[in-house]
């Protein structure tokens, strides 16, 4: 019995900017271009087995089915949800393969109401599509805040105190990523109980940039609630670097040697294929990239620790330490007295 691969992500799982609406009953290529270099039908099950990096795996993978539950624009809580809904609908996961490419918090679901004298009258979107604020991920955490509200709906200013009220008292994206990855855990531990296989993408999405002060502020949040109960020990949460350690995250630094191979690197993106204008989105050449990364380390885990004020990450059996930074990942080399030193480092 081959594979059943099940993936979860955005639109860079899904691969909905193949396609002009996502949501459309019937599906239309995204340009001209497209239509021309596909000439068959636009579907999504055509999309999934030939275009996305999840179909480019069949050439690495005895793959039998695939289910993309990739959402364009939606954020974690899908994910979690969706993937919690399969479980439920399937006992028996040993010959399942689970790879989850990370989402930004910041797309998470939210529920509001459209019409405030219809109290009966609500929805659930994207975060982003109706309220919140986004850091430019290109400046890091002292960015300008670009502050969003309802596009539609009750029609309030996007300078509305309640939404501003709300994302910078009740939304935090240090929080919530570590609930995500929370819950991320708990699927884990229920697919390999059931006999799974469970992978999470490193470096696909910018993952956290987490210092001593934000894991700090996570790790204390719960304080109030370790007082009122009376089980101390069984009551605590894990704490951010035994929780990230206890993730099956794969690394993915080898992704842009891969896609500067000479007679591939323009032709990575749509954009660059001349398919698409202005869409970053993969092509199908450059989620081939991507399927082979994965491939070549889908046993390759990455490992977290605190170094100098700041959560780093490595690898099994490779002495190069890597630091977040807002515009991705950066190389260190720690300063280390003796080899045995440096061992203990990374035991």
């Amino acid at each position: 019995m081959g594979i059943t691969l099940v993936a979860a992500g955005c639109s860079h799982t899904q691969g909905c900017a193949f396609a002009k609406k996502a949501m459309a009953n019937n599906l239309e290529w995204a340009s001209k271009e497209l239509e021309e270099k596909y000439p068959f039908e636009c579907t999504h099950e055509y999309i999934t087995n030939n275009l996305t990096w999840m179909g480019k795996l069949k050439n690495h993978l005895d793959i039998d089915k695939i289910y993309n539950f990739g959402y364009g624009g939606l954020g974690s809580t899908t994910t979690i949800r969706t993937l919690w809904n399969y479980c439920d609908k399937v006992d028996d996961l040993s010959n399942h393969l689970f790879i989850v490419q990370p989402q930004s918090v910041y797309r998470n679901e939210t529920y509001y109401r459209r019409d405030i004298y219809n109290p009966d009258d609500y929805d659930m979107s994207s975060r982003t599509g109706h309220m919140g604020y986004e850091p430019d991920p290109s400046y890091g955490k002292s960015s300008e805040i670009k502050l969003t509200s309802f596009r539609d709906g009750m029609g309030h200013s996007k300078f509305n105190d309640l939404f501003m009220t709300n994302d910078i008292h009740f939304f935090d994206e240090d929080i919530e990523t570590y609930k995500y990855f929370v819950e991320l855990s708990r699927l884990q531990k229920y697919i390999e109980a059931k006999g799974g296989m469970f992978r999470i993408l490193s470096h696909f999405w910018q993952p956290p940039i987490w210092y001593k002060t934000s894991i700090d502020k996570i790790e204390s949040l719960f304080n109030t609630s370790y007082k009122v109960g009376w089980e101390k020990e069984m009551q605590k949460d894990m704490g951010v670097i035994d929780l990230m350690n206890s993730l099956n995250t794969i690394s993915t630094l080898n992704l842009p040697q891969i896609q500067l191979q000479p007679e591939i690197y323009d032709k990575i993106t749509l954009h660059s294929s001349g398919l698409l204008k202005d869409d970053m989105h993969y092509s199908e050449i450059g989620n081939e990239t991507v399927a082979e990364c994965i491939h070549e380390n889908l046993n390759k885990l990455v490992q977290f620790k605190m170094f100098e004020g700041e959560m780093v990450e490595f690898t099994e059996n490779e002495m190069d330490v890597w630091r977040r930074t807002p515009a991705g990942l950066q190389k260190i080399k720690p300063y280390f007295s003796s080899t045995e030193e440096e061992q203990e480092f990374k035991k």
